[in-house]
């Protein structure tokens, strides 16, 4: 009997022990910044953007402004003074209509066939593509939307598109070059 009650002892001491030792993980402050994966997901593959730019083509005739977004695999070369892009890659094409004259909104962009603020007229993907050729393959678009969101001069770009052969998924955050 006494051997029972004192390892009933011993075993509770343990735990007591081990209970109150343990440091609580979830109250540890983690300041590591969370990695954003800018990237495009079709047919089950995923493919890398590392790059933007923006070009505004300015205003619709009905309250809305055109502007276009393209997002690029580190394949390409970017020309800001010519604004020529070389290179064969990937690439996500954008062409969003914004309620603001002189950058995007942040909101939804729907896909619509008219040119109204926060609708998104024509998108696409580009994969494998040489742009000096043109050869490659080409994914339009038939439905989906946009979300986007500004802070400072950094874009927050989430998309969600439907095509014909499957969706189109992805996420762009980072500078985009004005054209």
């Amino acid at each position: 009997m006494k051997k029972i009650k004192l390892l009933t002892c011993v075993f509770i001491s343990v735990l007591a022990t081990v209970t109150t030792s343990c440091s609580n993980d979830d109250d540890a402050v983690d300041d590591t910044p969370i990695a954003v994966a800018n990237e495009f997901t079709y047919d089950g593959v995923t493919y890398a953007l590392s790059q933007g730019f923006l070009e505004d083509y300015g205003d619709n005739g009905n309250g809305s402004y055109d502007f276009d977004i393209t997002l690029l695999s580190d394949d390409f070369t970017l020309d800001t003074v010519n604004q020529s892009i070389t290179g064969t890659g990937e690439a996500v094409y954008l062409d969003l209509n914004s309620d603001n004259m002189t950058d995007l909104s942040d909101g939804t962009y729907i896909f619509a066939a008219n040119r109204d603020a926060f609708t998104l007229v024509v998108a696409g993907i580009f994969i494998d593509y040489n742009i000096t050729a043109e050869t490659g393959t080409l994914v339009e678009a038939t439905g989906g939307e946009v979300i986007l969101s500004k802070l400072g001069t950094t874009y927050t770009i989430i998309f969600d598109l439907t095509t014909a052969a499957g969706d189109i998924t992805g996420r762009y955050e980072g500078t985009l070059t004005r054209l």
